[in-house]
Formats: structure tokens, sequence, C-alpha cells
């Protein structure tokens, strides 16, 4: 053994280092490590620590009063101190004596950050959410449990019952369409018998045709024929002998007649007479050269010649006279032709013109009347079928057996349709449709024939009276384009070239016009609209002041009068602005418009659209009822909050009676009297308008509409109500039957918006109003019971349906930013920069003895004498 060391001396030692050495290392490297990941856990703790710091300091004043957990400063503005906790941790120094525990690890932080968490902060709404749900949870369910589980359940058929009542009244629409297309179809029937009444029979016609033709070929021709000759006439007496001519033109002149009779024989040939010798005594140079002459051989006055000459003299003068006169006397013969030939043709024209617009004017009314009945016709077909919806949509309810009187409403007008009025209309309707038909073709077979009727291609019905006279004349002048000297000449041109010309027809139509002032269809519309122009009944006024009633009450109730001023400062501070969510809702046009009147259509018309409109609107307002409570319960918990955090309208109020300041506070605790926006800040979160008194009359004008709504659910099927509404819509419909169904809807609506009065009234009061009136709750018109009784709903209990019901729309992100608003004017927090979580990056440098530096482990790197270790972490509340 000895032996074998001795021959291995030396070797064993290099041996023995050789192995030595990397168990060495091994547990250097090993020391070090477990520091490493011991230092890990260190930190950890530091960091956690820290976080818990920063997140300890939190608004308390938010906190106490919102239960909102929000760090007091900015994760930056606390790095410092966060730094300082941090690093107090590391090593033990808050111990009393930490020196050895920091020489175990000797921890230096190299680098520390705090970092602000952008999304974080408080007014991000789905934060808010989170803690206002956190918040709630435990205490919001003995809250909802009344208003979710027994009071929606009295508005589970609201969808039906407002489809019923639509059905209703589009259905009295239909019948008021039927009642004024009734009325438009009288007046067209009324211009048509207006018109049949004037309109002269075939015969007559064709008489004036018949005359039309013996005078346009007989007076027109002669006429024109005899102008044309004149014009044309050459000849002279060849005497040369001007007193003798004068004599002629004297005679001749007696034989012309300037009246009606100027184109006899008689007339024409003494005017040619005159003219021939009127030519005579011209071409012998005139009678005045025969005085002139005479009078240059005037002797002296007391020769013996001297009275012959002045005899001579006086018979000159005396044939000048009359040859003076007999020539102002014929002067007006050609003026005359005309006259007659003009006369003539414009009588005619004139005549026949008239019948043809009257054919047009029959035809185009005849069209228009039947039009109409077509109208009246489809309007009845379609007021049928509104029944027919209607019948169903009640039908539905008297399923669920809330019904009531609608029912027997609905059977009336079954019988109506089946057996009444609309049945006989229809059959005698479309007896009068065939009559007003036949009466459109017959006018335009007239029309057609009538312009038939023309001379040398002119039509007497179409043509002007002037375009006519001087067709006729040229033809005239171009038939006597030589001297005509006889009225034999005359006839034989009128006869032989004008009688040709002249296109004469003889009436023949297919239909035969028909009156219409007997059919029965149109007596039955003369009754009911022979009252038209009435003045206004007692039930007239008694129906209108109900509507100026129900009008005044839905102005009431969105009155300003004492509503808060509170105007909303919408700076970049609050949370609505920075999320770029500043919105105004509105509750939507029309839910107090109310009013009308059922003097006339229009007005009738307006009064159901108003309603309707109004109705729509708060049924559609409703429409997520169902769902609050099936997939709502987020919503409810934020809507929740809203109400016991926050003041509205009412908060002051319960029964009619004032609540001490004492009392009015919010789930925290705290004084909602305080608050700058006091009693207006749910409306707020509701709509969004800056003004308050604005949000608090949306809020009212959607109460209204609801209210409505509700009360006409009783007012359309309650018994009493419903028959005396019939009573008084038959009287107000009188002969027009298809009104009563429209006047009946008026007075129920009417009835609802005055009862909405007396509920609104209640309810700014702070009363609960009954949900769905019964007989016992219905306090106004025909009922006095207490509408405070049964099943209510009072202002905030409405206001937190409306809140979970806008919410449902898509809208759940502005109500919290406005939750934001009203925090933010309560406690001046700055909410933009208020987080709820906050993020450290450190490094921390762990000291090593063993090794100088090895490769890349871990997170962290080695330096000459540490490795560094990263640390990342985020805590929030």
């Amino acid at each position: 053994m000895l032996g074998f060391c001795h021959e291995n001396r030396g070797a064993i030692s290099v041996f023995l280092m050789l192995i030595l050495l990397p168990v060495v290392l091994l547990g250097g490297l090993t020391t070090d490590a477990a520091r490493i990941y011991m230092s890990k856990v260190v930190i950890s703790d530091a960091g956690e620590m820290s976080m818990n710091a920063g997140l300890a300091q939190y608004d308390g004043k938010l906190h106490d009063e919102y239960g909102l957990l929000v760090m007091e400063k900015s994760p930056e503005a606390m790095e410092a101190e966060l730094k300082k906790y941090f690093e107090k941790s590391l090593n033990g120094t808050g111990l009393s004596d930490g020196e050895d525990y920091k020489r175990i690890l000797d921890l230096v932080a190299k680098q520390f950050d705090a970092i602000n968490l952008e999304g974080s902060q408080i007014y991000k709404t789905e934060v808010e959410k989170q803690q206002i749900i956190e918040y709630m949870k435990y205490r919001a369910p003995i809250c909802l449990t009344e208003l979710v589980l027994e009071k929606l359940d009295q508005l589970q058929n609201t969808k039906k019952m407002t489809a019923a009542m639509e059905a209703q009244m589009d259905f009295a629409e239909a019948m008021e369409d039927c009642n004024d297309s009734m009325e438009d179809a009288k007046a067209a029937l009324d211009n048509l018998n207006n018109l049949l009444s004037q309109y002269p029979s075939k015969e007559t016609i064709q008489a004036e045709l018949d005359q039309a033709k013996l005078v346009y070929t007989t007076r027109v021709s002669r006429c024109a024929l005899m102008i044309a000759a004149i014009g044309h006439y050459t000849e002279k007496d060849p005497r040369e002998d001007a007193e003798a001519g004068a004599q002629s033109v004297i005679t001749a002149a007696q034989g012309v007649k300037i009246d009606d009779t100027s184109d006899s024989q008689e007339s024409f040939e003494n005017y040619l007479s005159y003219l021939y010798y009127e030519a005579g005594v011209q071409s012998a140079g005139g009678l005045q050269k025969v005085l002139d002459e005479h009078k240059a051989g005037k002797p002296e006055e007391n020769s013996e010649g001297y009275q012959a000459w002045k005899d001579r003299m006086d018979e000159l003068n005396s044939l000048k006279s009359d040859y003076d006169s007999a020539k102002e006397a014929v002067s007006g013969y050609q003026n005359q032709l005309r006259k007659l030939a003009k006369d003539t043709i414009d009588g005619y024209t004139a005549l026949l013109h008239g019948y043809l617009e009257l054919s047009e004017q029959g035809e185009k009314l005849s069209r228009i009347a039947y039009s109409r009945l077509e109208t009246v016709k489809k309007k009845l077909d379609e007021a049928g079928k509104k029944w027919e919806k209607w019948s169903e949509k009640t039908n539905v309810l008297k399923e669920e057996g809330i019904a009531g009187d609608m029912t027997e409403s609905v059977e009336d007008y079954e019988k109506f349709f089946a057996e009444g009025d609309p049945a006989n209309d229809k059959k005698n309707l479309e007896l009068l449709m065939e009559d007003v038909s036949t009466d459109k073709l017959y006018f335009g077979e007239m029309r057609d024939i009538l312009p038939r009727e023309s001379f040398w291609g002119k039509s007497l019905a179409k043509t002007s009276a002037e375009d006519q006279y001087r067709t006729y004349m040229a033809r005239a002048n171009e038939a006597a384009s030589s001297s005509l000297g006889e009225f034999k000449q005359i006839e034989d041109i009128r006869t032989q070239t004008f009688l040709p010309q002249y296109d004469h027809i003889t009436i023949s139509t297919t239909h035969q016009k028909k009156e219409i002032a007997n059919a029965p269809f149109y007596q039955r519309l003369k009754e009911y609209f022979e009252n038209a122009e009435k003045e206004e009944s007692k039930e007239e006024k008694k129906t209108n002041q109900q509507l100026e009633e129900s009008k005044e009450a839905g102005e009431e109730a969105e009155k300003q009068d004492d509503f808060p001023t509170y105007t909303w400062v919408m700076d970049s501070n609050m949370p609505s602005v920075a999320l770029g969510l500043v919105a105004e809702e509105g509750a939507g046009e029309g839910l107090t418009s109310l009013g009308g009147n059922v003097n006339g259509s229009s007005g009738r018309r307006d009064a159901i659209s108003k309603y309707k409109n109004s109705l729509k609107q708060a049924a559609s307002f409703l429409d997520g009822l169902d769902r609050i409570i099936a997939d709502n319960l987020e919503n409810l918990y934020v809507a929740e909050y809203a109400m016991q955090m926050f003041s509205y309208y009412t908060v002051d109020k319960e029964n009619g009676k004032p609540l001490p300041e004492d009392e009015i506070i919010s789930l925290s605790g705290y004084k909602l009297s305080e608050h700058k926006a006091y009693r207006a800040e749910v409306e707020y979160i509701l709509w969004g308008n800056k003004y308050s008194a604005v949000n608090i009359a949306n809020t009212m004008m959607l109460l209204f509409g609801i209210r409505l709504l509700f009360n006409s659910f009783f007012a359309f099927t309650n018994h009493k109500i419903v028959d005396s509404a019939r009573i008084s819509a038959q009287l107000l419909a009188g002969p027009a039957p298809y009104l009563a169904p429209v006047f009946q809807v008026i007075i129920e609506l009417a009835l609802a918006g005055i009862e909405t009065a007396s509920d609104m009234k209640k309810l700014k009061d702070g009363f609960g109003v009954t949900v769905i009136k019964a007989e016992d709750s219905w306090s106004t018109v025909l009922y006095d019971g207490d509408n405070t009784k049964g099943m209510t709903l009072d202002y905030s209990e409405y206001l937190r349906l409306f809140l979970n019901l806008n919410m449902l729309t898509g809208k759940e992100v502005q109500k919290l930013a406005r939750i934001g608003d009203c925090i933010r004017v309560n406690t001046e927090a700055d909410l933009i920069n208020g987080y709820t979580m906050l993020a450290i990056e450190a490094k921390v440098g762990v000291r090593t003895t063993f090794m100088r530096k090895i490769s890349q482990m871990g997170t962290g790197g080695w330096t000459e004498d540490s490795y560094t270790v990263l640390y990342q972490s985020i805590l929030g509340y």
C-alpha cells in the first residue's frame, strides 16, 4: 500500500484538485442562484407592499359618499413615496435591526417607476360600472324586489293592449277615410248631376245641327257671295247724264233694306242697280258739276229769267239732297251683309262649341265621379280589413281576459259591415258606377261627333268664328271673281259650289245619357251630408271641451314654472366631455301635443293623429319591459345606484307632503339637499341636457305619454265609458254612420287625457298613481275613484323604469358618464385623473459572490458584482 502511494505521490493531489475546482464552482453558483431566487420573492413582496400602500391612499369622501375607490393621487405623483416604501421593504430597513437581513441579500434598487395605467381611471365607464355593481350587490336586491317582481307584472300586456288600441284607431281613421271619400264623391256627383241637367237631349242638338247647316249654306253663303260680287262689280250707266243717274240712284236706293232682309234678292239687286247708276253719275262728273254749271249761269235778280233760274236751282238742290240721303242710306249695306254673316257664324260657333265643351266637361266629370266612387269602394274594403285586424287584436285581449267592452264594440261593427249601411251602400254604389261609366262613354262619343260638323273644312264647334269668316270670304272671292249682276248667279254658285262643301252629321251614339239625380247611393250621400254646414251642436261643444281639457293637460305637464333651474357646466373636467359622450336626448316630439276638434275632418284627423303619436311613442319606450328582469341585472344595479345616490324632482315630497331635509339622504347616508343640482340629478342622467328644467320637462312629457297610454287601456275597455262614448258618437255622427267610430275613439282618448291630468298632478306631489285603472281608481269623468289606490308607481319608480329602459337601448355608457358628471359636481373630485389601478416597474441588483459573470439567466443579467432582477406588477381595487 505504502509502495503504491509512494509510487503515485503527487498524482492524487492533482486529481483531487481537478475534482475540487468544479465542486467549489458548483457550490458558489448554487449559493448565488439561491440568493437570486430568494431575492425575487423578497422583491415581489416589496412591490406588493408598495402598491398596497399606494392603493390605501384612496379618496375617502368619494368612497364614503359614493362607494368608489379611487387613489387620491396618480401613481406617477406618488412615485417617490412608493419608491421609499419599496426600498425599505427590500432589506428590512423597517426592522429594529435589519443589518443582518441586509447582509444576507444586500438588494439595491437600481430603478423604480410608478406608472399611470390608462383606462383604469374611474371616469372610464367600464371601471365605474364595475365598482357600482360591486357596491350595489349587497345593497340593491332589497330595493329592487318590489319594483321588479311585483309592479312590472301589471305591465306585461302593454304591447297587446297598445296593439288593440292602435288597431281601433286605425279602424277609426279608415272610417274617416270612407266618410271623406264619400264627401268627395258627393261633390263630384253634384257637379256631374248639374251638368246632366244642363246638357240637352240628342234630339235638341240634332235640331241645332240641322239648323246650322241651313243657315251656313244659305245666309252665310249668300252674304259672302254678295259681298264678293259687290267687290267685283264694275258696270255703269252709259247715259252720261248725272241728273238722270241721280234720280235712278234715289229710286234704286229705296229698294235696299239695311236689316235682317239685306241678303234678299230684292235688296241685293237694288244695291247693284244703285252701284250701276252711281257709277254713271260719277262718270258724268257728278251731280255737283250740274249744280256748279247752273250756278254759273245765274241772271240778274230782277231780270226776266231769274225766277226760272231760281226754281231750277231749287230743284237741283232738292235732288242733290235726296241723292246724298240715298247714298247715306245704303252706305252700310255691305257692313250689314258682313254683320249678318258674322252674327250667324258667331251664334252657331258659340252654341256648338258650348255643346262640345259640355261634352268634354261631362266626360271629365264622369271620369272624376267614377274615380271618386272607386275610391269610396276601395276605402270601404280597407275599412273592413282594418276592422278584421282590430277584431284579431281584441281577440288576443279576450283570451287574456282584459278585452272588456272593446269586444262589444268590435261585434257592433261586425254587424255594421255585414248587414248595415256598408252592405247596402256597396250594392247601390256599384249600380251608380255603371251609370256614371255609361255617361262617361256617352259624353266621349258626343265629344268625338260634334267636331265633325264642318263647312269648307272648318269645324263649326272647334274653329274660331273669325277664322271661319275669313275662310268663307276667301272661298266666295274665288267663286265670284267676275262681275255678277243677278241674284240667280249668286244662287247658282251657292248651290253648286258652297252647298257641297258642308259636311253634316246625324248623331248616332252607342250609349245613352244616364240621369243620376235619383240614384239610391247618390240620395244616400245627400242624406249623409245635408247638414254639413250646421251650427255646432251641444254634443260637439262638450266633446271639443273635453279635447281642450286634454290638450291643456299635456301643456300643463311640461310647464317649467317650478322646475329647478341649475345649469350644468360642461367643461373638460366632466367625464361626459372627456369621453366625448355629451349628447342631449329627448323624450320625443308630440308626447304632450294633443288637441283637435270634431267639427271637421281635418280636426278629427288631427286629434286622432296626435293621440296616436303620443301613445305609440310611449308604447315604444316600454318595449324592453320584458327584458328588464331577463337580461338586465347589471343595468338594474346602475339605475338603482343613480336613484339612491342622487336627487330627483319629487325627492322632497311623499304623498303630497314635504319631507324634512334630514330624511332626504342617499344610500350612503349623505344629505341630498346639499347637492348643487338638487332635485334635478337623475333627470340629467336620463336626458343629458345642460338645463335642468328641460330634463325634468322631458321626464314629465314621457310620463304623461305613459300615463295616457295606461289610462287609454281603461277608457277603451270600460263598459261605462265605452257605452257613453258610443251614444255620444252616434249623436255626433247623425245620418253619417261612418263617423260614429271616429267620434267614439276621439271621446275615449279625450277622457283618457283628462284622467291623465289628474294623475300628473298627483305624481308631481309625490303620490303613487294606480298603474292600470279600475272603476274604483278612475278619478274623473263618469267615475269618482281614488287614483292613488291599489298597485301604484310614483315619480321615482317611473324614473327607475325610464333609466332601465333607456339603458336597454344601448345608452348605458352615456348614463354612466353622467353619473360621473354628478359626482364631479358634488365632490369636485378629479375623476379624469382618478386611477383605480397602478403599475410598478423596478430593477433590483442582487450581490453575487463566487462568479463575476455567467451567461444570461432568467429575466435579469450579470454585472461585475451583481445580478439585476426586473420586477413588473399591476394591482388595483
